[in-house]
C-alpha cells in the first residue's frame, strides 16, 4: 500500500468513531474517490479519445502569452 492510497483511506476516519459522525466530513472525503473515476469512465467514453502521451502534447505554443498573464 502506497503512502498515498493510505492518506485517502484514512483521511476522514475519525467520521467512523462512535459520536464523531459527521455527514459533510464523510461526504467531502470519500465522496471523489467514487466520483472521480466515474466521471473519468464517462468522459472516456463521451469523448473517444485515447489518452495523450507526453510526447505528442504541446507545451510550447501559446507559453510566452500565458507567462505574461501571470
Amino acid at each position: 500500500m502506497s503512502l498515498f492510497t493510505g492518506i485517502i483511506q484514512f483521511s476522514g476516519w475519525s467520521v467512523f468513531l462512535k459520536g464523531n459522525w459527521a455527514v459533510d466530513v464523510f461526504v467531502t472525503n470519500y465522496l471523489p474517490l467514487v466520483l472521480f473515476p466515474l466521471m473519468y469512465i464517462g468522459a472516456k467514453f463521451v469523448y473517444r479519445e485515447p489518452v495523450k502521451k507526453p510526447e505528442e502534447m504541446d507545451f510550447v505554443t501559446d507559453v510566452k502569452e500565458i507567462e505574461s498573464v501571470t
